[in-house]
């Protein structure tokens, strides 16, 4: 009678072999700790967590003896990708035998470029860590905060309250016996009444703390623009909002940039200085100063404010050009 398996294929595999599990396989865990996997590969055959065989080799076995990949393996018992599926013996042989080879000059001590490009390729595609990666990874980041258990919602709300108290995020965070501040932002996004909770606080701190975490919202940018719009120069606005005159000046030109400010708001960067701070700010140049720096002055215009003033006025401009003609360590 004609066999229905055809030779050659992983079911004629299993059938010739007639593999069948061994009592408690196959095995229904993961791996939760490196000292777990370096118990299982430090073996000098590999069992098999499907049917519980040792093998020195498992590739072959579990592509045709079980019809999955290594990959599949690796993912269903929690090995981490890069690991080998072979047992010690294995291993140290195949190791022998490469070291010879580049003894002989048949293989290369270092990598080909085309397999450089590839490794570097596998790199870029992230697959998910393995349970054993994320407890090591966990262990660790507790280990250096001197804890042997997860952080607790009381840590969490105990971080909060430090923020409340007009500290950053990242301020909190280089406590000892706080969380880490991703840590803690992976538990605001996974808990919105906390998530909730943390931006009502934030968004009463001062702004002195916001901007110490590069961190400003809708809210500064209102009442820049509605201070500005009362003929405040940037250096009251600073003082007004609690924020140095660079903070001030950056996002007022980062409004300008994202096309928020109108035609009227642009005028006021000219009309709010009088002439008589641009007439010092040609002082300045004039006395061997470059025009940034005397932009970053806290009580000049910007140099952008200073161009701007240019444009729109001929006299103005011809005198600049006569000083930098005049003078030859003037410059932008």
């Amino acid at each position: 009678m004609q066999s229905k398996y055809k030779e050659g294929s992983g079911s004629w595999y299993r059938h010739k072999c007639h593999i069948q599990p061994l009592p408690g396989f196959p095995w229904n865990g993961k791996f939760a700790s490196f000292e777990e996997l370096k118990e299982y590969f430090n073996k000098d055959r590999l069992t098999c967590l499907l049917c519980g065989r040792d093998y020195g080799n498992l590739g072959i076995h579990i592509s045709q003896g079980h019809g999955i990949t290594m990959d599949e393996y690796r993912q269903q018992f929690g090995i981490p990708w890069t690991y080998g599926l072979a047992g010690k013996i294995f291993r140290d042989k195949s190791s022998k035998h490469i070291t010879a080879l580049r003894e002989t000059g048949k293989v290369p001590y270092s990598p080909s470029p085309g397999h450089i490009k590839k490794i570097i390729k596998l790199s870029q595609e992230r697959r998910p860590l393995v349970e054993a990666s994320r407890n090591d990874s966990c262990h660790k980041l507790l280990k250096l905060h001197g804890r042997k258990e997860k952080w607790t919602q009381d840590d969490f709300e105990e971080y909060l309250r430090r923020i409340a108290s007009g500290r950053t995020p990242a301020e909190v965070s280089r406590d000892e016996d706080m969380p880490h501040r991703q840590t803690f932002f992976k538990y605001v996004a996974a808990n919105e009444k906390f998530k909730k909770k943390y931006e009502k606080i934030w968004r009463n701190l001062p702004y002195s703390v916001q901007v110490r975490a590069s961190k400003l919202d809708e809210k500064f940018e209102l009442d820049l623009i509605t201070l500005r719009r009362k003929g405040n120069t940037l250096l009251k606005i600073a003082a007004a909002l609690g924020v140095t005159v660079s903070a001030a000046r950056q996002r007022w030109h980062t409004l300008k940039k994202q096309g928020k400010l109108t035609p009227e708001d642009l005028k006021l960067e000219s009309k709010i200085r009088p002439q008589a701070d641009y007439e010092e700010y040609l002082k300045r140049i004039q006395s061997g100063r470059s025009v940034i720096a005397v932009g970053n002055d806290h009580d000049m215009p910007s140099y952008q404010s200073f161009h701007y003033y240019l444009k729109k006025n001929a006299a103005f401009k011809k005198h600049y050009e006569k000083i930098r003609k005049t003078s030859s360590s003037v410059s932008l």
